[in-house]
């Protein structure tokens, strides 16, 4: 039977529990990596995990944001077109939220921590995926003279592609403008 995996950070471990416990009630299988016993084999073993998981319950938190195991955790989950749903747990500024993901709508347990619980539960019970927030679209806007562009081609290309992977933009677009004389 297929299950969700949660994604947090240990500081959150108590709001973790209580969530795994919600969705328990709610008949929701749920994993998180603290099953996995340590050892030499743990990050197979992670990976085994979110291989079997149907999806993703990402709990942001001033925490979680910087940590580089939740972020290979969610990439591994975008990388494999597999439902993320983003829960907010605390206050954070639309800033600190992870690039990648501000176009998801975001659960609010913060705000209201009953209809976050109760949303979260029917979007995946239902399957229905994560919706999207149009206005906050990953997408990279480069503005560039013509002449410049025709003339940095290559370095201009190369540090795009390099901010697509750095900065997990979805989308690039380049507008020519008028050359600046001032």
């Amino acid at each position: 039977m297929s299950y969700v995996f949660i994604s947090y950070a240990r500081r959150d471990h108590e709001i973790a529990t209580q969530l795994m416990h919600l969705l328990a009630e709610h008949n929701i299988l749920v994993k998180t990596d603290e099953q996995i016993e340590a050892g030499d084999g743990w990050q197979k073993s992670l990976w085994d995990i979110l291989d079997d998981s149907s999806a993703c319950v990402l709990l942001l938190s001033s925490a979680s944001v910087r940590l580089p195991l939740v972020k290979h955790e969610y990439q591994y989950f975008l990388k494999h077109d597999k439902p993320i749903y983003p829960v907010v747990i605390e206050p954070l500024r639309p800033a600190d939220l992870p690039f990648r993901l501000r176009h998801l709508a975001m659960m609010d347990m913060a705000t209201d921590p009953e209809k976050a619980a109760a949303q979260l539960v029917e979007r995946i019970k239902s399957g229905q995926p994560p919706t999207f927030d149009a206005q906050t679209s990953p997408r990279l806007v480069l503005e560039v003279p013509r002449e410049q562009f025709n003339a940095q081609r290559h370095d201009i290309m190369d540090t795009v592609e390099k901010m697509k992977q750095e900065n997990d933009v979805d989308e690039i677009v380049i507008r020519f403008v008028a050359e600046d004389n001032s």
